[in-house]
């Protein structure tokens, strides 16, 4: 079981020719248990009990409820940001680099079954002394890449369950957008 919240600096971008396009950062916090999750990027909250994932949107008041399985297979399951490496990867070892101040080892990695992944190549930055994982960037098929930077990793603690579902009493008025088929 896995008990983890970490501070995290999500920058979104897009690389075209080696130049950086229209780059967006985030700032977050995750609540990691097993299989569930609870993503808050401010203007977006991101929750899964492992079975349905519900995805609200501040702004708008919308709240979209997926199957966990359907955006899993679209590669997007935060609960595994920190463990993901531990199978169908092929890994490389790159070499060691500076990363906010840190000594890190850098890994890539490789999915083994690439053609059905929406990325090619995992980069992981990891803290010598901590063995913590510091960076990771997600190098997109279509030019996209996601970099998340682990400001601060805090294991253990108790994190109740409540945190894994979406109660619309504390969203009043949301719409929610059953998705699930």
């Amino acid at each position: 079981m896995i008990r983890l919240l970490t501070t995290t600096i999500f920058t979104l971008g897009f690389v075209l020719n080696g130049v950086s396009q229209d780059a967006e950062e985030m700032k977050g916090h995750i609540l990691i248990e097993d299989s569930k999750f609870k993503l808050d990027l401010g203007d977006f909250l991101i929750i899964s009990n492992g079975v349905s994932v519900w995805t609200y949107e501040k702004e708008t008041n919308d709240c979209y409820l997926d199957d966990a399985d359907v955006l899993i297979d679209e590669g997007m399951d935060p609960s595994k940001i920190f463990t993901i490496w531990e199978d169908d990867f092929k890994s490389e070892w790159m070499g060691q680099e500076s990363v906010s101040g840190k000594d890190c080892v850098h890994i890539n990695l490789y999915p083994h079954a690439a053609d059905d992944k929406p990325y090619h190549t995992m980069q992981l930055f990891v803290d010598e002394v901590g063995l913590e994982v510091v960076k990771i960037v997600v190098k997109g098929r279509e030019g996209m890449d996601t970099e998340y930077l682990i400001e601060r990793f805090d294991v253990g603690g108790d994190i109740p369950s409540s945190n894994f579902s979406f109660d619309t009493n504390d969203y009043p008025g949301a719409s929610i957008i059953d998705n699930r088929i």
